[in-house]
C-alpha cells in the first residue's frame, strides 16, 4: 500500500501561496549548512524558507521523522497547527520518513525569502515540496505541502 503523498496543508496552500523566539545560532544537535543533505546537485537557499527545507529534510532523512513537543511548537506557526495538530504533525513525520526517506533533493525554485518550491527523489518517486514561513522571526512553517511530482 502507497503511502499518501499530499501530507502538510496549511492554510497559506489552501488560500495562493515560529512565536516562541529561538537563538539564531543552531543547536548543538542541529547539522551545520556543510553536512546538511543536499544530495542530487541542488543547492539549499540561504533564506528563512531554504533554512526550514534544510530543516525538515534532516528531519526526514536522518532522524527518521523524529520531532518533539518542543520542535514542533518553535518550527510551525499557530495556524499551521491548527489545520494539521502537533501529535499529527508528529506521527505524520515518521510516516513520511518511512514512506518517502532518502528525500534526494534535485532542485529548488525561489519564490521569494519567505517561500520555494523543491523537487526531490523519494523511494515511491518524484515528490514536489511547497515551502511557505513566516516574513518576520522566528520564520516557522506556515505552509509544508509535499505532493507527487509529475513534472
Amino acid at each position: 500500500m502507497r503511502l499518501p503523498l499530499v501530507l502538510f496543508v496549511s492554510v497559506a496552500f489552501l488560500s495562493c501561496a515560529h512565536s516562541s523566539s529561538t537563538p539564531k545560532d543552531e543547536p548543538a544537535d542541529e547539522p551545520s549548512r556543510e553536512e546538511a543533505p543536499q544530495a542530487g546537485g541542488a543547492t539549499i537557499p540561504e533564506t528563512p524558507a531554504g533554512e526550514k527545507l534544510e530543516w525538515f529534510l534532516v528531519r526526514i532523512n536522518e532522524n527518521g521523522g523524529m520531532l518533539s513537543a518542543d520542535e514542533v511548537e518553535q518550527n510551525f506557526s499557530p495556524s499551521f497547527l491548527e489545520q494539521v495538530p502537533a501529535d499529527d504533525l508528529i506521527s505524520t513525520f515518521k510516516q513520511v520518513s518511512q514512506g518517502l526517506a532518502p528525500l534526494r533533493l534535485e532542485s529548488v525554485t525561489e519564490q521569494s525569502a519567505h517561500s520555494l518550491i523543491a523537487r526531490a527523489s523519494s523511494k515511491q518517486g518524484p515528490v514536489r515540496l511547497n515551502v511557505a514561513v513566516e516574513s518576520e522571526p522566528p520564520h516557522r512553517f506556515q505552509g509544508l505541502l509535499i505532493s507527487p511530482d509529475a513534472q
